[in-house]
This record gives structure tokens, C-alpha cells and sequence, in this order.
């Protein structure tokens, strides 16, 4: 009997993925699937649906696609930072300023600033009373 030759992990077999199936995986993760589809082609028309569900996934995905990166850059220096002040017991605070949102004020506090500036984010508000609750709330936690 030949022995037969496994490839991949686990005995599964090994696909090449083109980037053009990455893309697909992504928009279908965004887009959610076909959900809503079907209401949606009677009240918006077929041309709008289509417009829709070409654009609505980007525009979807960008802040947080903008989100991810930033926080990739930045959250391991913060990491280092707040490390070397706890390894060596250093008295410093580590302030942060730029792009500081609701959505990831908690994720940069977490990993070890103490000051956050949201200034952007507080004064671009409709009712800045409310985002600086919210932020409020949101560091509480």
C-alpha cells in the first residue's frame, strides 16, 4: 500500500486564496449576507439596491477599518510605555491626543494611558454635554 501524503494541518487540504477571495470573504462579512434584500429592492428599486450594496460596505468598514490601523501602530508603544514605568516604578502619565473617539477611548485606556484629548470628537459633537457624559460612562466601566 502507498502511503498517501497529507498536506495542510490536521489533514486538511491547502487552498490558495486570491486576493480576490479575501475581498469577497470581507464584503460578505459587512455586508452581513443577503438579509433584507428582499424588502429592500421594492422600496429603494433595483438600481438602488445594487448602488447600496456596493457603497454600504465601505462606507461601513472605513471607520473601523481607520480604527484598527491607528490602534495597531499606536497601542504597542503605549503597551512598552506603561510596562517600563511599572517594570522600573517611574512616576510619569502617558497622555494620548488625536482620533480619540467613544468607540476607543476604553481600548487606550486599557492598555495604560492615563490623560486622553478628545478634542475633536468632544467639540465637533451636536450637544457636547452628551459626549463628554458619554465618555464619562464609558471610562467608569
Amino acid at each position: 500500500m502507498a502511503q498517501q501524503q497529507v498536506q495542510g494541518v490536521a489533514g486538511l487540504k491547502k487552498h490558495d486564496i486570491k486576493v480576490s477571495g479575501i475581498v469577497f470573504m470581507l464584503y460578505c462579512l459587512v455586508a452581513a449576507g443577503a438579509f433584507g434584500i428582499e424588502e429592500m429592492i421594492p422600496e429603494a428599486g433595483p438600481g438602488m439596491t445594487l448602488i447600496l450594496l456596493i457603497i454600504f460596505p465601505i462606507i461601513w468598514a472605513y471607520p473601523i477599518s481607520n480604527m484598527v490601523a491607528e490602534c495597531g501602530s499606536v497601542l504597542p508603544k503605549i503597551r512598552n510605555l506603561d510596562e517600563l514605568r511599572r517594570e522600573n516604578n517611574l512616576d510619569f502619565t502617558i497622555e494620548i491626543d488625536g482620533g480619540i473617539n467613544p468607540d476607543n477611548v476604553k481600548t487606550v485606556t486599557d492598555a495604560g494611558v492615563d490623560i486622553v484629548v478628545a478634542g475633536s470628537s468632544v467639540f465637533g459633537a451636536a450637544d457636547i454635554e452628551a459626549r463628554v457624559k458619554e465618555f464619562r460612562e464609558i471610562l467608569q466601566k
